[in-house]
């Protein structure tokens, strides 16, 4: 039996391109190169004046940072970014586990500011006790290991959720009046709800706000930007993410994401909206076996397609990391950075944005996806989302440059019923 139809916005690259070099070479960067790091910088409160940007990469480039981040940066960002990184990894777990015990009830939430030097904000629903705040904030020992911030609140992230869920609930009644939906989604660091449409003009704004008057609401307007493509069309054995696979039924042309066990068999993963089962697909001239498994909804977009047990990897091209160990959903915090490998886009990193992101499409909606500010295109469905060495998720779509959407990796090893290799 086929699976469900495939969706009116997906990524699908139909030209051959050259390879991406994975390092920067010694020649002055171009204004290209400067003019897309722009929104990296801004997402992590990087330096984003282009003339200020040329003068500090000619003095000092860090020449791997292209490799890791997927945007040239100076010796001094990158040390501060890796820096703030490890410091979230070890820090944010210990402030998690803290206010777990402090509050029970889904009264704080947690995000990263990474546009403000990767500082910790709780936020603090109004009706909690003054009582608790002060401890909170007395607490040093804990919460003095980052920048931190504490914010009152009217709406915590579930509040948010609640509306999010009975808006999606809706989405087939609003697609009937007419509405083009591109997603709904939680936004705690704004404290909205959003609903991203890809035509807004002021009659569409008042039927939603007449539907849902809330003041957490949002309405936004996105739009899909054109597609530059560099394929990574040669063969690998073994078998890395985010290289490309063809579906040789279709002709459609996907990334990979990672490769996993289950049942007695190996397999690679991209997405389901690529195929149906039975399809075979082509990695280079490899021919691999037919589709296994997949799911495109509740969370998950994404298909098994089996290999051999000598094509199985932990890799992800263009990464200096190997996958060996795989994002908890009690680890995911708004704002960590992420980042992803596809055959389109190459290697590129941004932040979380939400945890509960809603994908419409002409036929299908997908609850409960994660949204990034990552930049993807046509081609790089499937492709990996990782941050280091760990496996975070399998990416759907996207809207060029604005945002990616992505499974989490525990809703696909539950619906795909597979273990990732990581070892």
């Amino acid at each position: 039996m086929k699976m469900l139809i495939k969706p009116l916005i997906i990524f699908l690259a139909i030209v051959v391109f050259q390879p991406i070099v994975p390092k920067v070479q010694a020649e002055e960067l171009s204004n290209h190169e400067i003019s897309e790091s722009i929104k990296f910088r801004e997402d992590f409160g990087l330096e984003q004046d282009p003339i200020i940007i040329a003068k500090k990469l000619y003095e000092s480039k860090s020449l791997d940072s292209k490799q890791k981040f997927g945007y040239v940066l100076t010796v001094e960002e990158k040390k501060e970014l890796d820096k703030r990184f490890i410091n979230q990894k070890e820090s944010v777990p210990k402030i998690q586990n803290y206010l777990k015990q402090i509050d029970g009830n889904d009264n704080i939430d947690i995000y990263i500011d990474q546009q403000d030097r990767g500082k910790i904000v709780l936020r603090i629903k109004d009706t909690v006790n003054e009582n608790i705040v002060s401890k909170i904030k007395s607490d040093t020992d804990i919460l003095s290991e980052l920048p931190l911030d504490i914010k009152r609140v009217k709406y915590t992230e579930s509040d948010l959720n609640y509306l999010t869920n009975e808006i999606t609930s809706e989405i087939p009644f609003i697609q009937k009046l007419g509405i083009k939906l591109n997603g709904v989604y939680t936004d705690i660091q704004k404290g909205k709800v959003v609903i991203s449409v890809q035509e807004l003009d002021e009659k569409v704004r008042d039927t939603i706000t007449e539907r849902y008057n809330h003041k957490a609401l949002e309405i936004v307007q996105e739009e899909a930007s054109e597609t530059f493509a560099t394929a990574r069309e040669n063969t690998y054995i073994p078998i890395q993410g985010g290289i490309l696979v063809k579906n040789n039924t279709s002709g459609d042309r996907c990334s990979t994401a990672f490769t996993a066990s289950g049942g007695a068999g190996y397999y690679v993963v991209t997405a389901a909206h690529c195929g149906y089962i039975g399809d075979k697909f082509y990695q280079g001239w490899n021919e691999l076996g037919p589709v296994t498994k997949g799911q495109f909804e509740y969370g998950v977009d994404a298909m098994t397609i089996s290999i051999t047990s000598n094509e199985k990897s932990n890799l992800v091209y263009g990464s200096t990391y190997k996958l060996t160990t795989q994002e908890t959903l009690a680890q995911e915090v708004v704002g960590q950075a992420v980042c992803k490998s596809g055959m389109v886009t190459a290697n590129t990193c941004g932040k979380l944005q939400t945890k509960n992101f809603t994908a419409v499409y002409e036929y299908a909606t997908v609850t409960n996806l994660r949204r990034a500010t990552l930049y993807s295109d046509n081609g790089d469905s499937g492709g990996t989302i990782y941050s280091g060495n760990k496996l975070i998720g399998v990416l759907s779509g996207g809207s060029g440059a604005t945002y990616t959407y992505y499974s989490h990796i525990v809703n696909v090893n539950s619906a795909l019923g597979i273990k990732p290799v990581l070892n």
